[in-house]
């Protein structure tokens, strides 16, 4: 008798490994291109578009144009994510688990080092970042 429940263990186990849960790499808009996601956060004081490059501990940095940006979660209303609207956040410091979506579709969820930083700043032909209020 257990050989018999035994071989219907298995027939169960490999029937359930046939579906897919979740998104896949043909369904999730942000898997074929090497950007972050396209956001539009909003301030007190302006509405500012652009890429997502990393989620940091105390706010977000965006390439908005040729220029790089820092929005403070103290200063944060909203942030919007034009390819995945549930991504989106309201005002200040996100709960972690939103966070952690954030992260994933930045450009660099790694985040960006002192000598990445060093770099697109260069490039953008900054010396530190914009703040956005």
């Amino acid at each position: 008798m257990s050989t018999i429940r035994n071989i219907g263990l298995v027939l169960a186990v490999c029937s359930v490994a046939c579906f897919r849960f979740g998104p896949t790499a043909a369904t999730f808009p942000l898997a074929a291109l090497p950007n972050g996601a396209t956001v539009s956060v909003q301030t007190a004081g302006q509405t500012a578009n652009g890429e997502l490059l990393a989620v940091r501990d105390d706010g977000l940095v965006i390439l908005r144009g040729p220029r790089l940006a820092f929005v403070p979660y103290s200063n944060l209303r909203g942030a919007r994510v034009a390819e995945l609207p549930d991504y989106s956040v309201g005002a200040g410091a996100p709960e972690p688990a939103r966070r952690a979506k954030l992260t994933a579709v930045s450009r660099y969820p790694q985040g960006i080092g002192a000598e990445l930083q060093r770099k697109l700043l260069a490039q953008s032909g900054q010396t530190e970042l914009e703040v956005l209020r």
